[in-house]
Order: C-alpha cells, then structure tokens, then sequence
C-alpha cells in the first residue's frame, strides 16, 4: 500500500509527519509553538476567571486589607510579649496588683442623714461577699432579701438605696459580731478583747456572657476565709488579730505603682484606719466609738490553661466605725453615726515574662514570614499581569495597578492560613502568655464600686491584644 505524503496539512496536531523524522529542528519549534499557545489559552481563562467569576468589589477589598493590616501590624500593636510586669503594683518577686489596690468610703452617716447608699457596694461588689456572708450566719432582719440573692432588687446595680437601711445594715453587722463574741466567751473580766467570728462561704461569680451560656461548665465555685474582729478599746492586747496583718498587700506604700502617689499615701491599712478612728474621737470625745473589720481573702484561684504559670486571689477589708451615745445609768448605748470604708486588692503570680524570649521569636518569625508571604504574593500578581497581551507593552504604573486589582481578588485566608508556619508561631506563643493576657483583659472592666468609664485608646488596645 502506498503512502499518500502532504495529504494533511504538517500543522495539524496529532498527525505524524515523517518529514519532520528528518528535521529535529523544525519538530522543536513546532512543540515550542504548541505549547506557547497552549500558555496563552490558560492565561485567558485565568484572566475570564478573575473577570468575570471573581468581579472586583469594594467589600470585598475592604475586608481584605482590613485583615492584611491587622496582620501586618500584628507586633506594633502588642508587642512581642509580656517582658517585664513593672506597669503593677510589686508586692515580692513575682507577685503583682492585678488590680487596685484601692481605698475608698462606701457610705458615711448620722441615723437621721438624708445620704443615699451604691446598691453595687452592697449586693454586687467582691466586697460585699463578706457581708452578705456575715449577714447570713447572723440572720440579720436589717438586709432587704434582695441583697441576699432571695428576690430581685427594684433598684438597678447602679442605684442606690435609702440612708436608712444603710444605716441599719452596717450598724447591725457591728452589733452582731459584737454579741455573738460575747455569747460564746465570757469577756468581761478582759475589757477591750477583740470579738472574732470567722466563716468559710463558696460563691460563684456571673459576670461574663459566657457564664450564662453554659453556667454549669465555666462557672467555678470560690471558696473565702471571712473574719469579723471587733473592739470597743485599743489597748491592743496580745489576742487573735485580724488575718489580712500578714499579707503582703497592706502596705500600699508598696503594692502601689511608683507613679501613683495618692495610692502610696495610704501607706500601711491598719495605721489609715486608725488614722480614721482618731478622727472620730477628736470629733466626738464625748461618745463611745468601737471599731469592726471585715476582712475577706479567696483561695488562691490557679490558670492552668498554658505553659506560663498564673494563680492569683482577691482581698478585702471593710472598717466599720460606730459612734455610740451611751447612758452612764443603764449603760444602754446607741449608734448616732457609722463610717463604712473599704480596702480592696487582687494579687496574682505569674511567670510569663520568664518566657519573654521564646515569645519574642515566635511572634517575629510568624511575623517576618507573612510579611515574606504577603510580597511575594504581590510579586507573582506582578508578574502575571506583566505577561498579558495587554499589559505586556504598558507603563509600570499601569502593570502595577493591573497587579493590585488581582492581589486585592485573592481570599485573604489563602495567604493567612495557606501555610502552616505562622499560624503555629502565633498559637504556640499564644499559649504561653495567655493565662496572664486574658486575665489582664478581663479585670480591665474590673473597678472600683463598678464606675467604669471607658477609655477608647485602651479598650481597643486591649481588644487588640
């Protein structure tokens, strides 16, 4: 059979040419040609892709670089890590105010004063546990039920009370602790012994959203040593003292930052109080006044939620002062005026910034290689447009400007999360400080009798963390 050669044109793909067994060159540039065309069809579907399947959009660009700025500015505007906890208060090596500390008068009056009372300092305060507490074991008639959790209250957490009641409830807690002393040990042959009841509550603290999400799975019970020790003289004899003299808070002289110099003023809480006391005897020496102390410290609350340690535990003190009328023939007395003022500091322990370096190189490695990732990506959209047909004779201007409208097309998750390498930096790093970093975050809303005001730099500083 005889071969019919040229029958088909030699450019048609697929059909063999035995000319071309004699021409190697022309075979290579006929491959060459095929697969240049070749080239060109995918470009123009890829560009028909970003055309018209993935249009530009505004919103779409707006999420994109919100994400990349974030990113980006990732380290700027956290920081490496945790290096030094000097911003707080120093109480020893490793323990640190994580708020406060704080000194402030919740409610001063005569019986018959017109001053409102903070329904918070009584109900929602940590400060109140122990009142609350005492209120309880005494079943003083004197607290509305509603400060007790037995019903709800008709005034907001930032209402306030009538003076009054106020008045009633601070001078019964006084009473009480004084008598129940009295009932259990026979005193009056040792004038001026402290009256001393202690008690151990379990509480549970509803503050967060998540708290009422799942209440029986993130809601952990505390456990509290309250103590209520009562004078009526200040010849200190040696007898059980008060458990917060020990601790290592009291002397806000050092558990203040250096640059608050109101705080340091306080110095050490007993001599303030007794500085308060004095006060009120020059003020009144005709009258009785008697002195009584709620203090209250939680168990030390540990974080085992990453490699850094973090434990940390809240303390109170509240100095009740009564001025008493007392009659020299009956030796009835009664209260003309009370003085309630809180002492109040939460410590916590923790080793994160022995992990300062570790962090620091984490962070900047996953730091350094998105910033490695988001320009090469920029580069690759570059050169991409700079092959079309038509771009390939344009301006730089205008490549860069094709380049850009294609980087801003691209999901941001596929340069976020397309590697493995940062995102492992980031959550290694993560937790190690996270115990300190969402501690420090949520006592932030932590304040004094619940005034917060919000301060815009620091929230979103915060929040950025």
């Amino acid at each position: 059979m005889a071969l019919k050669p040229n029958t088909l044109p030699k450019h048609e793909p697929g059909v063999f040419d035995f000319d071309d067994l004699q021409n190697p060159r022309r075979e290579r540039l006929r491959l060459q040609h095929r697969i240049d065309r070749e080239h060109r069809k995918r470009r123009v579907l890829c560009t028909k892709v970003y055309d018209n399947l993935l249009p530009f959009s505004w919103v779409r660009f707006a999420a994109t670089f919100a994400t990349y700025l974030l990113l980006c500015t990732n380290v700027a505007r956290t920081g490496l890590g945790i290096k030094d906890l000097q911003a707080y208060g120093v109480h020893e090596l490793d323990h640190f105010s994580l708020y406060g500390p704080w000194n402030y008068t919740v409610f001063t009056s005569a019986r018959n004063g017109t001053k409102l009372a903070p329904v918070w300092s009584y109900k929602y305060s940590a400060t109140s546990i122990s009142w609350r507490a005492f209120a309880m074991f005494f079943e003083l008639p004197e607290f509305p039920d509603c400060f007790l959790y037995r019903s709800v209250c008709a005034e907001p957490p930032g209402g306030t009370f009538d003076s009054l009641t106020a008045f009633q409830m601070i001078d019964a807690v006084a009473e009480a602790s004084k008598n129940y002393r009295s009932n259990v040990v026979e005193t009056s042959s040792r004038p001026g012994f402290p009256s001393e009841v202690v008690l151990r509550t379990q509480s549970r603290f509803y503050d967060r959203f998540h708290h009422y999400i799942a209440p029986q799975m993130l809601v952990f019970p505390v456990w509290r040593t309250h103590q209520a020790c009562m004078r009526t003289t200040f010849a200190f004899v040696a007898a059980a003292r008060p458990f917060f003299c020990d601790d290592i808070w009291i002397n806000y002289n050092r558990s203040c930052i250096a640059t608050d110099d109101v705080c340091r003023s306080v110095g050490l809480i007993w001599v303030h109080i007794l500085r308060r006391l004095l006060t009120y005897q020059l003020q009144y020496p005709d009258k009785t006044v008697d002195l009584t102390l709620l203090s209250s410290h939680e168990d030390i609350q540990h974080n085992n939620g990453g490699f850094s340690h973090m434990s940390r535990r809240k303390l109170d003190v509240a100095s009740i002062v009564r001025v008493r009328e007392c009659s020299n023939v009956t030796g009835a007395c009664e209260t003309i005026f009370v003085d309630d003022s809180r002492y109040e500091n939460a410590v916590f322990a923790s080793s994160a910034a022995e992990w300062y370096n570790i962090v620091a190189v984490l962070r900047m490695c996953g730091q350094s290689y998105f910033y490695v990732r988001l320009i090469v990506l920029f580069y690759g959209c570059y050169k991409a447009r700079s092959r079309e047909d038509k771009y390939r004779d344009a301006g730089t201007f205008r490549k860069v400007y094709a380049a850009w409208s294609l980087f801003a097309r691209i999901p941001s998750p596929s340069l976020v999360y397309g590697s493995p390498i940062p995102v492992v930096c980031y959550a290694v790093a993560h937790l190690i400080d996270a115990p300190l970093t969402y501690e420090i975050i949520a006592q932030h809303f932590s304040v004094a009798m619940g005034q917060y005001k919000f301060n815009g730099p620091v929230f979103f500083r915060l929040a950025a963390t």
